[in-house]
């Protein structure tokens, strides 16, 4: 049995899925915010959206869903070191504003600059600092 909090099933070799998982969840979350805000624009009536647009986006909200479904399990199951939490919830809210800043800043730059900069930063930096310390496997 593989202790609480600990990213090591009971065989003892590590989960790697679960790392990939947040990594899908962190840069799908931003690119599924940008499909889901859509083109915003205060002169023109915005442009359809591609189909390259709209298939990229829907697997994303795919890819997304599915990876935080996972971690969830994961993180239920005993196979996610729960210290990770954090730092992947920031890294997806960056994401998430990033995301829809992306779409904003052709219509409205003063958006990305007062509003989500300054709350994205702290973000990052808030997940940087929550990194766990790198356990490294014991010898054999």
């Amino acid at each position: 049995m593989a202790p609480i909090g600990s990213d090591k099933p009971a065989g003892g070799r590590p989960a790697r899925w679960t790392a990939v998982a947040g990594v899908a969840l962190i840069l799908a979350v931003s690119v599924a915010t940008w499909w889901l805000v859509g083109p915003q624009s205060y002169e023109a009536p915005p442009k359809p959206a591609t189909m390259a647009e709209r298939v990229g986006g829907a697997v994303a909200v795919v890819v997304a869903v599915a990876a935080a479904v996972a971690l969830v399990a994961a993180a239920r199951t005993g196979r996610m070191d729960l210290r990770w939490r954090p730092t992947v919830a920031a890294l997806s809210l960056a994401g998430v504003l990033g995301g829809a800043g992306l779409r904003y800043w052709a219509a409205w730059p003063a958006i990305d600059l007062f509003f989500i900069g300054p709350l994205g930063l702290p973000l990052l930096v808030y997940a940087l600092l929550r990194i766990p310390p790198y356990d490294p496997p014991p010898r054999r």
